[in-house]
């Protein structure tokens, strides 16, 4: 037989061949790669719900945005348009009523001349009717 010894009988030294090797550290079960797409699944769902709630809210907000805003356009428009009715038919009445004061002035300005023209056709007639009348006694 051979010696034993001490060493090699000792439980505490490394060389003790009583006891088996210690086994090798455990692996990780799960790999670097495998916790990143696990990391980016939740960040990606996460965000997503994020985005929704934030596109739901945006929609929403656009919805009473339109809403009040044609709200006040229509009020705007119904103040607005009577006046610019207003104007415009002021303005029209404003023009015809030029239009028939000119329209009057030109008729008495032409009967204005037409009586001037009544005047000396009845003074050249006068003239006429008397040079008459002058040759008839002359002769």
């Amino acid at each position: 037989a051979l010696p034993i010894s001490v060493a090699e009988g000792d439980i505490s030294s490394p060389n003790s061949t009583l006891l088996p090797p210690p086994p090798p550290p455990p692996q990780p079960v799960y790999t670097d790669k495998h916790i990143s797409e696990v990391v980016d699944e939740l960040l990606e769902g996460s965000l997503k719900e994020h985005c929704k709630a934030l596109s739901e809210a945006g929609i929403a907000y656009a919805s009473a945005a339109l809403s009040v805003s044609d709200t006040a356009a229509k009020e705007l428009l119904n103040t607005v348009i009577p006046e610019i009715l207003r104007g415009v038919a002021t303005e029209e009445m404003t023009a015809e009523r030029k239009r028939v004061e000119e329209e009057k002035r030109r008729v008495m300005e032409e009967k204005r001349r037409m009586m001037e023209e009544k005047r000396r056709l009845m003074e050249e007639k006068r003239k006429a009717e008397e040079a008459r009348l002058k040759q008839k006694i002359g002769r």
